[in-house]
């Protein structure tokens, strides 16, 4: 009768005097975009007495391997979400088991635009910044405006603006990051309240 020991991420396996001890630790990376893909890699302790190897993804829509057979592989991101990449290896004898988690796709809103001053007469120099909140981190954040009387946004540096409006009334601007898998984040909104007393309501 076989006796069989399992691996599963710290816990190791009973291994009996004269066996040798296999172990795994598959990497994975924090956060992935759908379509890319990634290198992993099993880690193995004791490779030379390893048989098999065997990759899966749960749930198993969120991607696919080069070779799930394979000790190296490569992992494709098909869906949106938090997905598991288990690796699993035997001797024939004993099996060792681990697994890590990865994020595909965005996270929540992804970005949040704020402006400093919060208010100002009109010829007040304005800076818009946006940055990212949650998720991959976005690699282009653009920054447009939706609504008062247009004014030129000047590029600081990335996600950051500037603009200096001659005339009173609410200014609305929006920023939307994009990542380097070319998904964009949810929008985030802010308006800005421009008055000759300097006062105004706060942005939003």
């Amino acid at each position: 009768m076989k006796r069989i020991g399992v691996f599963m991420i710290s816990a190791a396996f009973f291994c009996p005097i004269g066996c040798i001890r296999i172990t795994v630790a598959p990497n994975c990376p924090d956060a992935l975009e759908v379509g890319e893909s990634v290198q992993l890699r099993a880690n193995q302790q004791n490779p030379g007495e390893i048989a098999t190897y065997a990759w899966t993804v749960d749930p198993t829509p969120a991607g696919t391997f080069g070779s799930a057979e394979s000790p190296n592989t490569t992992f494709m991101a098909a869906q949106n979400g938090q997905a598991v990449i288990r690796l699993s290896a035997s001797d024939g004898l004993f099996l060792a088991t681990a697994e890590c988690r990865v994020q595909i796709g965005p996270v929540g809103t992804g970005v949040q635009v704020s402006v400093s001053p919060a208010s100002g007469p009109p010829d007040t120099q304005f800076t818009l910044t946006c940055i990212s909140t949650s998720g991959p981190p976005a690699t282009m954040l653009t920054i447009d405006q939706l609504d008062g009387s247009p004014v030129t946004l000047t590029t600081v540096s990335a996600g950051v603006v500037r603009f200096t409006p001659t005339s009173t009334g609410d200014f609305v601007f929006r920023c939307v990051g994009t990542s380097s898998g070319g998904v964009q984040t949810d929008p985030d909104v802010i308006t800005v309240n421009v008055s000759r007393t300097g006062g105004g309501r706060p942005p939003r």
